[in-house]
């Protein structure tokens, strides 16, 4: 049988729990909530939630500080952003950051179910992993254990960033569409295709690949994308 996935929410307005708590319970989530970033960040030190919900502003460590430490200390668990300023710039700052999707206030309960529900279903099932090791030049990535190393230094990818990785390498060698990706990573999800622009530049840089002139991630206009298969 299996677990009950476990929420965190991170926010600062215990009507916004209440709220969200509320509706997550009622989807069959087992739920726990702070109110800040510091003692979220203290509890991982005991346990592990399957998808944290991080509001933006919250004072003495806003969710941008508690999302990069999040990220610093290697965990991989998906981010829902929540804030009341949803525009492009913050959109775009929080997907640089590690989150994985973004809500705006108010939310209605079964949009915060959807989301919370596409992020927990994108971790594809091992036995999809087709080759667990990625070397691409200085960089190694264990797709299976969701490590990375470059120039043997720890490198910080988010679950975004593994999900990409993983299903190019299904296909490694072979452009997978745009609208492949979408739909096994961001669930067909509205604001996907924006998304998945940033995470793509976002994972090139990390790896040190030039978006010019690509090595390991290409773009096949009118096709896809294709991870190459040398390394």
């Amino acid at each position: 049988m299996a677990s009950t996935p476990k929420i965190w929410i991170v926010d600062d307005s215990p009507e916004i729990r209440f709220v969200f708590r509320r509706t997550l319970m009622d989807g069959g989530y087992e739920v726990f909530e702070w109110g800040n970033g510091f003692d979220a960040l203290e509890q991982l030190r005991d346990g592990s939630p399957d998808l944290i919900i991080l509001d933006v502003s919250m004072p003495q460590m806003d969710g941008w500080k508690t999302l990069r430490e999040l990220r610093q200390r290697g965990y991989a668990q998906p981010v829902l952003m929540i804030t009341a300023v949803n525009d492009v710039d913050s959109r775009v700052r929080g997907l640089d950051n590690g989150a994985d999707d973004y809500v705006g206030k108010p939310c209605d309960g079964h949009e915060l179910l959807a989301r919370v529900g596409a992020l927990l279903r994108r971790a594809p099932p091992a036995s999809t992993v087709n080759g667990r090791i990625l070397q691409l030049g200085d960089a190694r990535i264990d797709l299976a254990a969701r490590t990375a190393t470059k120039a043997k230094k720890d490198l910080k990818l988010t679950r975004t960033d593994y999900l990409l990785l993983t299903l190019l390498n299904e296909h490694r060698g072979t452009p997978v569409s745009r609208d492949l990706i979408l739909q096994r990573v961001w669930e067909g999800q509205a604001g996907g295709s924006h998304a998945f622009d940033t995470h793509i530049w976002r994972l090139r840089r990390k790896l040190g690949d030039n978006s010019e002139d690509p090595r390991w991630i290409r773009n096949v206009p009118g096709i896809g994308y294709v991870l190459e298969a040398g390394d």
